[in-house]
């Protein structure tokens, strides 16, 4: 997971030694760890080493599947031809753009990517605690869009909550 139970206890002010609700916690982390992953489109936290085939359509970006982007081994185009690292550069976090004209349809690129169990951005981090927060916030009022109390009242998002979204906008995945 991109975050842990211990790391989201003390954003829902609740103790670590407090173990009342664990199984309850580690569940909502768990949603919220997978709408992150859906949102972004890649799961971050998969650090591999791999080899992909892509099609390239008129484009110079071209996205591969575990960003970021740590290092390129090589790139190779469907005629064999290898393109040297002077003709392209890791343009975001998982996306590599191409300098000049791309001659082939298809390119295979081996490269490493993901982000290590000590390198996940304390933001995205935070994306997974707002939306745990609020899915912990939530229970027993599933299926309401509003409840009010005397003059307090409260309106739950259906979706992913708008701060988290705006930090996971960041990290999201771009289909070209």
């Amino acid at each position: 997971m991109i975050t842990s139970k211990d790391e989201l206890k003390p954003f829902l002010d609740i103790e670590l030694s407090d173990t009342d609700n664990d199984t309850l916690i580690h569940s909502v982390l768990k949603a919220a760890d997978s709408k992150v992953k859906n949102y972004l489109r890649y799961n971050p936290e998969a650090v591999v080493t791999t080899s992909e085939e892509k099609r390239v359509y008129k484009s110079r970006f071209v996205p591969l599947d575990h960003g970021p982007i740590t290092t390129i081994v090589s790139i190779t185009d469907s005629n064999g031809v290898a393109y040297e690292t002077d003709e392209y550069r890791i343009a975001e976090k998982g996306i590599v753009e191409f300098l000049g004209a791309l001659s082939a349809t298809t390119i295979n690129v081996t490269y490493s990517g993901g982000y290590g169990e000590n390198d996940m951005p304390e933001d995205l981090k935070l994306a997974v605690w707002v939306i745990a927060e609020s899915l912990y916030n939530r229970r027993g009022s599933f299926g309401a869009k509003k409840e009010s109390i005397f003059s307090y009242s409260i309106d739950y998002h259906d979706d992913i909550p708008p701060d988290a979204k705006a930090i996971l906008n960041d990290y999201r995945r771009v289909l070209l």
